[in-house]
Order: C-alpha cells, then structure tokens, then sequence
C-alpha cells in the first residue's frame, strides 16, 4: 500500500468515530487538507498529522453538535457548547453589558452599606454644621502625628487645664471655645462612652438642647446606644438613670446626622461651666472653636497648638489617604501581571479602553467604599486599617488588567475555547502558547507562553468575511 492510499485510510476510519450526518463534511475537510499537506509536507509528517484526525474526530463526536431524534430511547447528552455554538449562560461577566452592571451593584451595595454605618456616613456625606471652615479642632499633637501630614488623629490630645488657660487668654480671639472630655461610665450593667461637655458645645454646632434644670446634669444619647443598650426604650426620655452611681436625667437622643465628630461616642452628659472647671486638669479631651478671625500662635508645654477645620481633621485625611493607598496598590500591580498585553491590536478600538476604564472607577469605587464599610465596623476609622486598601487595590486591579486580556476589542465579551498549539521544546522553531476564539468571529487572540524577542506579548488577529457564515447563528442571537 502506498503512502497516500495510508493516509485515505486513516482519515476513513477516523470518520466512522463520528455521528453518521458529521461524517460526510467532516471527511471532506481533511481530505482538503490532506491534499495540500501532501504537497508541500514530507511523508512522515503528513502520517503524524493523519493520526491526530482520530483525535479531532473523538473532539467532534464530543462536543460538536448533536442531531436530535424522535425516538423514545435516545440516550445522547447535549454537549457542553462549541465554537458555533453561544457562551453558557452562567457566565454572567462573559457580557460587558452584564459585566458592568455586577460591578455597579457590587459599588451601590457598598455605597448603601456606608450609609448605614454611622462613621462611614460621616465621612461621606456632607456636615450639616453651618460655617464649617471656621470650625476647628484644637490640637497638642505630642506624638509626632502633625496634622500637617494629613493623617487622621481621633485620640484626645488638649488637657483641660492647658484649655482654661488657653480660654482665659485667647478667649476673645475665638466666637466661642469648648471642650468635652470622653470617658468611660457605668450604666447598670452596660458600660457607655459618655462625653461630660457644656451648653457651649452644643451652641457651636447649632444643636438645638433641651431645656435644663438649674445645677442638673442632663444627658443626651446617641441613638446606637439608645438602640443597644435600652432596646429603644420610649420611656426612658424624661427619667433618670445611673451613670457611675450618680443620677443623671436624660433628656432626648442625638441622631447619627447631628453628630458627626470623630469620636464613637454614646451619650453627653451636658452640665454647667462650673461641674466642668471642676474636672481634673490632666483630663485629655477634645477643645472645639469658631475662629472669628486669624487664629493665635500658641506654644506651651504639650507643644504647639494646632487649629485643623472639620473637613480636614476627618474627612479630607481619610480620602487622601485612601487614594494613597489605592495608588500604591496600583504601583505594585505590575510585579503580578503584565501590563505590556494590554496592547498590540492592529488598530485603534476606543470602544475598549473606554469599557477598561470604566471597570476601574467601578473597582476603585467598591474597593474605597469596603474599606470604610470594614473601618466602621471595626469601631473607628484607624490609618492601620486603611492598610488593607493597597492589597485590596492590588488583587482588584490584577482581575481587571487579567478579565481586559481576555476580551474581544470588538464586542467586548469573554473569548471562548481556549486551545494549546505548539510544544515549549521548539522554541527556537516555531510559534507555541493559547488561542482563543471570539463566539461571535470578530478574531482570534494569540497568547505566547514564554515571550520571546519576535513574540513578546498577545496578538490579535481578525477574521475575514468569509468566516461570517459559521458564526452567523450566534451573531443573529
């Protein structure tokens, strides 16, 4: 037997691996390509290449499409899709349509969630105290944290004693100081973090107070505290409660939007100027002002005193340092994926850096939003925590730069069929790596599996018109 009578045979008898109504169109496809194997290929390799046919049959009878018949006892399966056949509908990110709209409910949800979380919402929404540029903190930064860095310090840092001195000498430069000292008391068997303050605060912010009795203490609570402590108790407004075995009469419950200062707080005991100037003078609390206009200098013992706005003592350094973060997660994106594969098409496709764009500004937006959402659980928005923003930036960059190198520049949905072609061992040879196939024919992505110096990153390839035709049932889908 010669060798060409060899190779009809091979490619006969792999065709009968197939359905009967595959065999004729399949058959006369590689007769084709046996024909031109054949004159331009040596013998051994064309042999080599009939052999893989049984192969390709058994791929076909596999997965290729099935013809259905009307008898009671057929057992064939449907075959998992094929390249003429759509995506699965399970892959809900194939679609970039599909794709964006997770990525938007995922960010709506995180967004939602900050706005339930009372120190999360603080920080995203906008003070509903008026001039808020003019009120300021008054801070003794002795533990190296400057304000000036924009780093976000919630800890006591004025001692009273340094802020009656402070009143008594500055007090007409300023249009009104105040200050409250957060300390933990007792409640029965909860324990509540109560700021003892004065009226004064409260006018500052411009928030209204109930009235009080003369030489009584009057407490306000927050209504987390309200809610966990007293299980919304309505009958506790108007009555009187234990805090450290002193009685105290509370008088209503603050809402999350009145205030919105940096400290997780659960009531304020509001007393007079003298119950106040009687506390201790190493008391560490917090000292709030409205500038009237340039603020003094002041240096003391506990160093210089710094006057920081609202917005920059709490919500501009959290931002700032989110940002930082997020960017430099996105510096170290390069050590876990390539950003040369972006690239390498043979012309412009706006249509795709605008859909990569607009996954990072979704991404950027749920990662910021997770990290506040975490904080605000955590109990206090801490700089250590928002370290989490760079890893978390980093493993959700690399999908996106991964999830843009996978995608057709032309429908933007999820290449299918993934096939390795070549061996590593011919290297110096040939082509070797992974193609993948658009389900809708736009083209073809070559992937190299190692880069070399003439094939250093993906390529993509489009195809012509005439593969218009097999693809033409998906495309009408």
């Amino acid at each position: 037997m010669n060798r060409a009578a060899l190779h009809r045979a091979l490619l006969r008898g792999a065709s009968l691996l197939l359905h009967q109504h595959q065999r004729a169109e399949w058959l006369a496809e590689w007769r084709s390509e046996l024909w031109h194997a054949e004159q331009d290929s040596p013998g051994a390799k064309v042999t080599a290449s009939c052999l893989g046919a049984f192969r390709d049959a058994f791929w076909l009878r596999r997965h290729g499409p099935i013809r259905r018949s009307w008898n009671l006892l057929h057992l064939d399966t449907p075959a998992p899709p094929a390249i003429s056949e759509p995506a699965p509908e399970w892959m809900l990110l194939e679609s970039p349509v599909w794709c964006l709209s997770v990525l938007t409910l995922l960010a709506a949800t995180a967004f939602y969630v900050a706005l339930t979380l009372p120190t999360s919402r603080n920080v995203i929404l906008a003070s509903s105290y008026p001039d808020e540029r003019n009120l300021v903190i008054l801070d003794f930064d002795r533990t190296a944290k400057a304000n000036a860095s924009g780093l976000f310090n919630p800890f006591p840092s004025i001692p009273l004693g340094e802020f009656s001195a402070l009143k008594e000498s500055f007090g007409n430069r300023f249009a009104g100081l105040a200050f409250y000292w957060p300390i933990q008391m007792r409640a029965g068997t909860s324990h509540l973090n109560i700021a003892r303050t004065s009226p004064e605060l409260f006018r500052l912010l411009n928030i209204p107070l109930p009235a009080m009795r003369p030489h009584e203490s009057s407490l306000l609570l927050s209504r987390a505290a309200w809610h966990k402590h007293f299980a919304d108790d309505p009958h506790l407004i108007g009555h009187r409660i234990q805090l450290n075995g002193q009685s105290s009469f509370v008088s209503g419950i603050l809402s999350e939007s009145q205030w919105t200062l940096s400290s997780n707080l659960d009531g304020w005991l509001v007393e007079d100027e003298t119950a106040i100037s009687s506390l201790p003078a190493d008391a560490q609390g917090f000292a709030l002002a409205r500038l009237s206009g340039t603020p003094p200098t002041v240096n003391a013992a506990s160093g210089r005193l710094s006057f920081v706005a609202l917005p920059d003592h709490g919500r501009w350094p959290v931002f700032r340092f989110l940002l930082f973060e997020f960017c430099f997660g996105c510096l170290l994106l390069p050590i876990t994926t390539s950003l040369l594969s972006l690239g390498d098409y043979p012309r412009a496709m706006p249509a795709r850096w605008l859909f990569l764009g607009a996954k990072t500004i979704l991404v950027f937006l749920i990662v910021l939003l997770s990290v506040l959402d975490l904080a605000s659980l955590w109990g206090s928005i801490e700089p250590g925590i928002f370290g989490l923003t760079a890893f978390a930036a980093l493993f959700a960059m690399r999908w996106v730069i991964r999830d843009q190198q996978r995608r057709c520049p032309v429908c933007l949905r999820l290449l299918a069929n993934p096939v390795r072609i070549g061996q590593s061992s011919h290297i110096l040879l040939e082509w070797h790596g992974t193609e993948l196939i658009c389900l809708r024919g736009h083209g073809l992505l070559h992937i190299p599996e190692r880069p070399t110096i003439w094939f250093t990153r993906q390529r993509w390839m489009d195809l012509g018109p005439s593969w218009n035709e097999l693809f033409s049932d998906i495309r009408a889908n």
